[in-house]
């Protein structure tokens, strides 16, 4: 499970890239609230060469909550507003920027749950990442 923390810059770590058919791929983020808010679907585009940092094991993808952010439809490397909910995301693979599912490769990288929750406002919010050394 994915933890988000209102109004932060958050590292996300998935292992995606071992199972990409494409090369150079994007990926197509589709977030879907399972509570009962108003929050539409959220399509968030993110570009493969956004995870450089840890390409050997896994994608290192940071992921921006805010107030100012996108609340519904489309938005690209940019950050994005969520409700206080858990959410079920998807993850497609794709061989151009697009939002538009029909447009992608169709193939599901990975499914599962997020959740939203207000940070801790005085909490550490290091990030504790196995580098493999």
């Amino acid at each position: 499970m994915i933890t988000i923390n209102k109004n932060s810059v958050n590292k996300v770590a998935l292992t995606l890239t071992e199972r990409v058919n494409i090369p150079s791929p994007f990926f197509l983020f589709l977030l879907n609230t399972d509570g009962d808010t108003e929050d539409g679907e959220i399509r968030l585009l993110i570009d493969n060469q956004a995870s450089e940092e840890a390409k050997e094991r896994y994608d290192l993808f940071e992921i921006e909550e805010n107030e100012t952010g996108v609340k519904e439809g489309d938005a690209t490397n940019e950050p994005i507003r969520l409700s206080e909910a858990q959410y079920t995301y998807q993850v497609l693979e794709s061989a151009i920027a697009t939002h538009d599912e029909s447009l992608t490769t169709g193939r599901v990288l990975e499914v599962g749950f997020m959740r939203v929750e207000q940070g801790d406002a005085g909490a550490d919010d290091s990030d504790s990442v196995y580098t493999g050394k």
